[in-house]
Parts: C-alpha cells; structure tokens; sequence
C-alpha cells in the first residue's frame, strides 16, 4: 500500500522505521512545505483496502493546514486478526473487552517539520541580534575596584604596626596600648582577607559564566546564520538540533530543540 502511494507521490521521502516496520513518512523534498495531493492518496488508499479488507467502513477523517488523517474500520476481518487477543482476555474474564475489540486502519500526513525549523531559527536570529546590540553592564569592573581598595588597605596595615611599634619604643604609648591597637589591626587585616576571598571567588564565578556565555552565543551565532542556508542544508541539520519528539496524541506533538533555553544566559 505505502509502495502504491509513493509511486503517486514519487518524490524524495524519509521512512521511519520502528520494530523493523514503517511507521511514519516525511517528505525529503527540498522545499519547507510539501503540499500533498491527499485526495488522490486517499482514492489509491480506499482502493488497495477494498481490495485487500473487504467490508472496510470508514470511521472518521480530520484536516487542517497541516495534518490530514482517516481511519476505517475492519469488521469482517476481527476474527482473522484479533481472534487470539479476543481468547485470551476472554479467558481472563473479560469477555466484554473482547466483544468491543475492532480491527482497523489509521492513515495520517503531516509536513511541516522544516517549516517550523526555519521558524525557530528566525527567532534565535533575532533574539541574537537584540542580545548583540543591547549593552550588557560590566558586573566585574566594581569587583575589580573593590579586591584593589582592599588590597591597599591590607598593604597599609603593617606600615600602621611598624608605626605604633616606634611608638611604644618611644614611649609616646604604653605596652598595653601598643597590644591592645595591634590587636584591633590584626582583626582588620583577618576581615579584609574574608574579604578579599569572597571578592576573588566572585570575579572568579562571574569570568566563569562569561567564558559559558560567550561559548553559548559564538554557537547561537552559527544557528541563527543557519536561517539563511538552504532547505536540503537546513533538513540535514534539523535532524541533528532536535533533542526529542514528545507524540500527546494523534494531532498533537511538542518538538524540543537543542537550543531553546541558549538565551536564558545572562
């Protein structure tokens, strides 16, 4: 039946394959929307279960930009396919289960992957561009110049012992004056140097966060320059950005995206 619809469809296709069947069809064409001719898939595909399902019914049908899906039921071939899960569960006391069980056949198209990848490119680009012109304000220019006055003050305080050891020889203080003001410059210098270490292992942090910003935007950089590749580059490279796929149902998913929180970086 999928040899039938692509010989309709003759165009480049990808084929997801899972437990060694096909489970899915992505046009491999090299524009960002394919817009396929569904009415003539649907006349190829009503054909080949008429001929292969007699007494198919069809059950429901759904369209919208994006997404065409159908689904038909096949009652007279519930024996042939679902007799031996009806056996079981009926063996399991659940024969009502079983009698409500229905063989059936669900066709679905959707094509808009590489449409919503230029799409997302285009709003990196631009949050790229606005991060580049908005002035980001230097966080260790007042670090800077605080680990300086410290270091001077911590730089003055030997000088200040010295001078009030020359006093006490000199006798202009007492020794219990000298103790008790070298005391007070000794807790001086214990502060400044707490100080001074949460100071240094703030810059420290902060060149650390720069280095991952700056990392983070030279790759932003080279993503949005992407938005302008074109779409066979762009089909390729897609499938290497997307993290994973979440399926909610038959007419929902969320595609998460590498890069998505790149601009939560200060």
């Amino acid at each position: 039946m999928l040899n039938e619809c692509l010989k309709l469809y003759s165009a480049d296709a990808l084929l997801l394959i899972r437990d060694e069947k096909i489970s899915a069809v992505h046009s491999g064409d090299k524009v960002d929307y394919s817009v396929l001719p569904i009415d003539e898939l649907l006349k190829v595909l009503q054909a080949k279960l008429d001929a292969r399902f007699s007494g198919n019914e069809f059950e429901s049908g759904y369209c919208d930009h994006s997404l065409v899906s159908a689904s038909w039921r096949m009652p007279d071939q519930k024996e042939d396919l679902l007799g031996t899960y009806a056996k079981v569960l009926a063996a399991q006391g659940k024969a009502t289960m079983a009698s409500k069980l229905m063989p059936g056949i669900c066709f679905m198209t959707s094509d808009t992957g590489v449409a919503t990848y230029k799409r997302q490119l285009k709003i990196i680009s631009e949050e790229y561009r606005k991060t580049v012109k908005e002035k980001q304000p230097d966080m260790l220019a007042p670090l800077r110049a605080q680990e300086k006055s410290i270091r001077i003050r911590l730089g003055g305080i030997s000088g200040k012992v010295a001078s009030l050891y020359e006093q006490f020889r000199s006798d202009e203080i007492s020794w219990n004056v000298f103790l008790e003001k070298k005391g007070a410059l000794s807790e001086d210098r214990d502060r400044l140097q707490s100080e001074l270490s949460r100071i240094e292992d703030e810059i420290e942090r902060l060149l650390q966060k720069q280095e991952e910003s700056h990392t983070a935007m030279k790759a932003i950089k080279n993503i949005a320059a992407a938005a302008e590749d074109p779409d066979d580059k762009l089909r390729d490279r897609m499938y290497d950005d997307i993290d994973r796929v979440i399926v909610f149902d038959n007419e929902n998913l969320k595609i998460e995206w590498k890069f998505d929180v790149a601009f939560q970086l200060p």
